[in-house]
């Protein structure tokens, strides 16, 4: 069977003689259950009924593709400001370069910081769902 990391979410091929037990991720070294909330699905849900019930949140997915983009259009903001921005306090190109890429640095780590608090809180959701369905 293929299974999904709930750390990384790299698919790998699983015999099927290891579901219920104890997995490691080839990628990332993650431990986690081999069990049918871990079943890969095309679609990244295990069903139509768990994504409409909120079951399956989105939002961890969905950081996964907003942090990079964020990144990239913060990065080119900074740039931009480099290149056009006038203050006649600050006139070395070098000084506000320098400026630009700290701003970018703080701006990237607090946007990384509030993702890993949200991937935080659905992860505990998803661990408290998959010990309810265990039971």
């Amino acid at each position: 069977m293929k299974v999904q990391c709930p750390q990384c979410i790299t698919t790998f091929d699983v015999p099927d003689i290891y579901v219920g037990k104890t997995v490691k991720c080839s990628k990332c070294d993650y431990s986690f259950l081999a069990s049918n909330k871990n079943i890969y699905n095309e679609s990244g849900f295990n069903n139509a009924k768990d994504f409409w019930t909120f079951r399956t949140m989105l939002t961890t997915k969905l950081i996964i593709v907003i942090f990079p983009i964020w990144c990239i259009i913060t990065g080119l903001a900074a740039l931009v400001w480099v290149a056009y921005a006038d203050y006649p306090i600050i006139n070395s190109k070098l000084l506000k370069l320098a400026i630009a890429i700290f701003v970018w640095l703080i701006t990237v780590i607090s946007f990384r910081i509030t993702c890993e608090k949200l991937v935080v809180i659905f992860r505990i959701h998803d661990t408290l769902e998959e010990i309810r369905k265990n039971k």
